[in-house]
């Protein structure tokens, strides 16, 4: 059973005391639609304007999640949990199932 939670404003999961964003990494890549939105979020925050240009030129979500991943959400704790409240924003009710189905499991 893997549950989320959350301590000292950073979502982890307990079993492996992974971040969500890092435990949840290939199914994000995947699921995760609505990528510019995300994007204008995290601009200025965890991008900067070059970043987010390549970014956004690339042709699908898949490859602009990967992107995220192999770059600023490697920057550390910080940057992962400004991008999971970004997408608890954008992405409600994947996070919310994805969350559910963690309790459940």
């Amino acid at each position: 059973m893997t549950l989320a939670l959350r301590l000292d404003q950073k979502t982890w999961t307990i079993s492996g005391q992974n971040h969500f964003v890092d435990a949840h990494e290939a199914e994000l890549i995947h699921r995760v639609s609505n990528i510019e939105p995300i994007l204008d979020d995290l601009k200025g925050k965890i991008i900067q304007q070059e970043a987010y240009d390549k970014t956004r030129a690339l042709q699908t979500s898949q490859e602009k999640m990967r992107k995220l991943y192999s770059g600023p959400l490697k920057a550390g704790d910080a940057s992962k949990e400004a991008f999971y409240q970004i997408l608890k924003k954008h992405e409600k009710m994947l996070i919310e199932a994805r969350v559910s189905f963690m309790i459940t499991e």
